[in-house]
């Protein structure tokens, strides 16, 4: 199974990083469809906080935000007028996404990380219990290079055992059997 996310979408109206700048969210449908056919430019794109409400001529409220992971998910940073806006749901859903997750069996995932601008940045491997915690991990262990980030799992891989919680650039892994 192989999961993509990628963490460099501009927001379509302003242009700013969602990304950087801790604007990585996700509202309901109904409300969705609402800011969608306001946005004059892109009627399905990225969009910051402040863009929203500016489209939707009023602030953000908790009921206005999805039960979708990218809403409490611990890989995204969020802005504190995010965290605000969303509220108590924010760690009511936090709390039971992390419930959910600490029951997965942990497995081991190969994160590929590339930008468009540097091409290939490496892969780390790692255990965790989610494409999340993964992540996490790699940011925690100082091999997490940026850019976007495609992932797989696999319940057990032996081969990687020697490799674990390290950046490995293309030689190393031409080197290692591994590619």
């Amino acid at each position: 199974m192989t999961d993509e996310f990628s963490v460099a979408h501009p927001c379509a109206d302003c242009g700013i990083s969602t990304s950087s700048t801790g604007n990585i969210f996700k509202v309901t449908d109904d409300l969705w469809q609402r800011v969608a056919v306001a946005n004059r430019k892109v009627p399905a794109a990225y969009l910051c906080l402040n863009c929203v409400e500016i489209i939707l001529e009023r602030k953000l409220m908790p009921g206005d935000f999805s039960e979708d992971m990218v809403n409490f998910s611990y890989r995204f940073p969020r802005n504190a007028l995010l965290i605000e806006r969303m509220g108590a749901r924010f760690e009511e859903l936090r709390a039971r996404y992390v419930e959910s997750e600490n029951a997965l069996p942990i497995m081991w995932y190969w994160l590929s990380f590339a930008d468009e601008e540097k091409g290939f940045l490496g892969v780390a491997i790692v255990r965790a219990r989610s494409i999340d915690e993964a992540i996490t991990r790699a940011w925690e262990l100082g091999i997490n290079p940026g850019g976007e980030v495609q992932s797989s799992k696999f319940e057990q891989a032996p081969e990687f055992e020697a490799y674990e919680n390290q950046l490995l650039d293309k030689t190393q892994l031409e080197d290692a059997g591994l590619i």
